[in-house]
Order: C-alpha cells, then sequence, then structure tokens
C-alpha cells in the first residue's frame, strides 16, 4: 500500500477520535468501533481507488488470461448482483458455471517492499 494511503487513513483516524469529543477516560467500545468501522471504509475506499488506477477487470470477450495461474473473476448468473471470486485458467476456467465468467483480472502481486 503506498505511503500517501497509510497518511490518509492515519490522519483520517486521528481525525475522527479527536472529533467525538470525549475525554479518553470516557470512550466507550462503541466509540472504538465507530472509529474502526470509518477507518475501515476509508481503507477500502483508498484501496479501492489505488486497484482501479492500475488494475482493471478485462472482458472475456476481449481476450482471456494466460494459462496456468489464478485469476480474480467477476460472474453474473442473471439472478443475484455480481460475484467476484478467484479462478484458475489453463484453456478453460475451473471454476462451476464458468460460462457465466463475464471479466477476469490479475491477482495482485505481493509487495516485498513491506
Amino acid at each position: 500500500m503506498s505511503e500517501d494511503i497509510l497518511k490518509r487513513a492515519q490522519a483520517f483516524a486521528e481525525a475522527v477520535w479527536d472529533e467525538s469529543g470525549l475525554p479518553e477516560e470516557e470512550r466507550s467500545s462503541k466509540d472504538v468501533l465507530d472509529l474502526c468501522k470509518a477507518c475501515g471504509s476509508l481503507g477500502y475506499k483508498a484501496g479501492y481507488e489505488e486497484a482501479s488506477a492500475t488494475q482493471k477487470l478485462i472482458s472475456v470477450n476481449d481476450r482471456l488470461p494466460e494459462c496456468g495461474d489464478n485469476y480474480i473473476i467477476l460472474k453474473d448468473d442473471g439472478v443475484s448482483p455480481y460475484t467476484f471470486a478467484i479462478a484458475w485458467f489453463d484453456r478453460t476456467w475451473d471454476f462451476p458455471n464458468a460460462q457465466e465468467i463475464t471479466h477476469w483480472m490479475p491477482l495482485p502481486k505481493k509487495d516485498t517492499n513491506e
């Protein structure tokens, strides 16, 4: 995760905590839970923005992935909302109801600097 995202998440957490206006000894576990939820939302949004900027879903109609690896897939069964999963591809998808797969993208690479 980029240094900027971590700094933004930390600043947000501190601002939410400070804006509660309660002395530390009066802050309940609910305050901590609310803070965690808010920070989690910011972290999710920041991660989504970073992933969106660097990784895009690829339509199976445009091209298929290289063989012999796992990929993030998006499937549409026509009933429930779109579902994300991880599936193996080796000339065909190793996934139930593979015909429902509409898009794919590579799994994120682990940052070895962390």
